[in-house]
């Protein structure tokens, strides 16, 4: 082999493996960029999931404050009904209490001599009426005597018998 074609093959060598190197160089930049769409792709889908997830959080809370705010609305309106009907019962008692504190005085002046049919005397209690009661305390006879059971014990029992 002559220091010519020596150096022809040297050369066409360096050149091969520049070329080779280049390759692999553009196989490097390629496997990078896949991997960079790859992980971009699912970036956008995780994305689209979290917004899809996220739009259906929306609707399920949507549902729910419409459903609050017509539990709401139909609580008020039955509070509405019942403190018109109260006021109308808060009336009809006011009258019969005036009714029976007008007949208390007629008693006490003496105008009125007899007692007032019971079908007029008012169901409800009036303040001048009420009177505290206070429960009747129980008899030192009772307290003292312990509540004997009934019919005849056992002979063997497995503890104590309670009375």
């Amino acid at each position: 082999m002559t220091p010519e074609e020596f150096q022809r093959i040297k050369e066409a060598e360096k050149k091969h493996l520049r070329e080779l190197n280049k390759l692999k160089k553009m196989a490097k930049r390629l496997q990078r960029q896949k991997k960079v769409n790859k992980a971009l792709s699912d970036l956008v889908a995780g994305r689209e999931d979290v917004l899809s997830a996220h739009d259906r959080a929306m609707e399920k809370v949507e549902r729910e404050t419409a459903l609050g705010e017509a539990r709401l609305d139909i609580a008020l309106e039955q509070a509405q009904a019942a403190a018109s009907d109260d006021a109308a019962l808060e009336d009809d008692f006011q009258k019969v209490r005036a009714r029976e504190l007008l007949r208390q005085m007629k008693l006490v002046s003496g105008m009125q001599q007899t007692p007032v049919n019971k079908t007029e005397v008012p169901k409800h209690k009036t303040p001048a009426k009420e009177t505290s009661k206070k429960p009747a305390a129980p008899k030192a006879e009772d307290a003292e005597a312990p509540e004997k059971p009934p019919g005849k014990l056992p002979d063997k029992t497995i503890g104590r018998m309670k009375p």
